[in-house]
């Protein structure tokens, strides 16, 4: 099989390990599993007809809430 390196920050690596523990899966597992569910590189097919389809121009883009850390 295959191996990657990846090089991360030692505050990446902990809350990748912690996530890991709390799933029961090594940290190869773990993350092999976040790739094999990431979205593909593809634009939705309807994302044209998005484009422009609001026209309030007092329209604010609502703040996004904070990532959490996917659990399995």
């Amino acid at each position: 099989m295959p191996q990657i390196t990846i090089y991360l920050d030692k505050e990446t690596e902990k809350k990748a390990r912690s996530a890991a523990r709390r799933s029961g899966k090594s940290l190869s597992a773990w993350l092999r599993r976040i790739i094999e569910v990431a979205p593909e590189d593809e634009w939705p097919a309807d994302f044209e007809q998005l484009f422009g389809s609001i026209d309030d121009k007092k329209f604010v883009a609502p703040k996004r809430p904070k990532a959490e850390p996917i659990d399995w």
